[in-house]
């Protein structure tokens, strides 16, 4: 069961690091971890000036920061229209900064300025550390780009069976090739699926059935739930994780409006100006569908999370944590179980979960049936 203990802290990426004085943020200070690009004397400006000294030291022209057994409290925030974590750090010693910089420590008091460092453990593996996944069949969607790289890598460095659904087979083989690379006798499958073809989703559930794998984890932000949910089940205890945004509350629908208005406003048929819209309402049916498959599979061993991608991880939330089925059937936002940015009131309207499941498997009869699914159109 150990293999799942990251799960909550999928979406970790090291970037830049900004600094907030005050509450508000200084689009002036950014450092780069991959580029070194933030000057020595940025640093001792900032350490000297507003900001308590939480950047450390010189190593090369670039500045470091504290190691995260120091940092001991989280906070989520929102900086520049990006929400970020904000780290403080309790009980460093004046050696720790630069020569002649006398920093007060945070005992049981606020900080002048936090440091936002998105991705405080630098990889994915940081989050496995001690996992072994051996034994373990984990499908992941769009595993070419971005987090998904990321996240297969660290599960195929882990031993685990990686199953990657991608549209680019060039891209994956590419991928794949590079994960060998690092780990020769790594396990890893590919399985072509455009998201954006109902046909070819289908194509890729049924090979995936084919193969007999099993699969003890999930990880998608569309398709593939119905058609794998025999398999999870037989594969128990499996997990289902759900990509979603803090964006799904922007969905424009409201509690009290009739049932049937509420599904036309998230499965709108004229849609050709309205995407960001649709997006916000495709990230509120991931929550619905996440929250109802919760309800109806967790008693057959699935447990189902719900993830903002997030850019930092709480300090208390450890391995254990991550693994306690407890958690299951959470929103998970920025690696916090914190429904505060929840719009509850829709994303926990369970006839509203219904509905939709029940309108979503409308939809794709239709589909199927004016024979769309089956290459007419996509």
């Amino acid at each position: 069961m150990k293999f799942l203990l990251f799960f909550a802290s999928l979406f970790l990426v090291v970037d830049s690091v900004m600094v907030v004085v005050n509450g508000k943020p200084d689009p002036s200070f950014k450092a780069n971890q991959n580029t070194n690009a933030t000057t020595w004397e940025k640093c001792v400006k900032y350490c000297s000036e507003e900001v308590t000294c939480l950047l450390a030291y010189d190593n090369e022209g670039k500045c470091e920061w504290f190691q995260h057994e120091n940092i001991t409290k989280v906070k989520q925030t929102t900086v520049l229209e990006e929400e970020k974590v904000a780290f403080k750090v309790n009980n460093f010693s004046t050696s720790s900064c630069p020569s002649g910089l006398n920093p007060p420590t945070f005992d049981n008091q606020d900080a002048h300025g936090v440091l936002l460092i998105p991705g405080l453990y630098d990889t994915f593996s940081k989050a496995l550390e001690g996992i072994d996944l051996k034994g373990k069949t984990i499908a992941i969607t769009g595993t070419t780009s971005g987090i998904g790289v990321d996240t297969a890598k660290s599960l195929v460095l882990k031993g685990a069976h990686v199953v990657m659904f991608n549209r680019n087979l060039v891209e994956s083989e590419k991928q794949k090739r590079a994960f060998i690379e690092e780990k020769p006798n790594a396990q890893i499958d590919i399985v072509q699926c455009d998201l954006n073809s109902l046909a070819s989703v289908k194509k890729a559930a049924a090979t995936y059935l084919e193969k007999q794998w099993s699969l003890h984890g999930l990880i998608l932000n569309a398709g593939l739930v119905e058609a794998l949910l025999p398999v999870l089940r037989s594969s128990a205890p499996s997990r289902l994780v759900i990509v979603t945004s803090a964006l799904h509350s922007h969905s424009c629908v409201k509690p009290n409006s009739p049932m049937e208005q509420k599904l036309a406003t998230l499965c709108p048929k004229d849609a050709s100006k309205m995407y960001l819209h649709l997006y916000s309402c495709s990230k509120m049916c991931n929550m619905l569908v996440a929250f109802k498959v919760h309800r109806d599979e967790y008693s057959n061993g699935i447990s189902t999370y719900s993830v903002h991608p997030g850019s930092g991880v709480r300090t208390d939330l450890h391995r254990d944590s991550g693994l306690s089925k407890e958690v299951s059937g959470k929103y998970w936002e920025s690696c916090w179980d914190d429904e505060k940015n929840l719009d509850k009131k829709v994303a926990r309207d369970e006839e509203l979960q219904d509905a939709l499941w029940k309108r979503t498997e409308e939809l794709i009869a239709e589909w199927e049936r004016t024979g769309k699914a089956n290459g007419k159109a996509k």
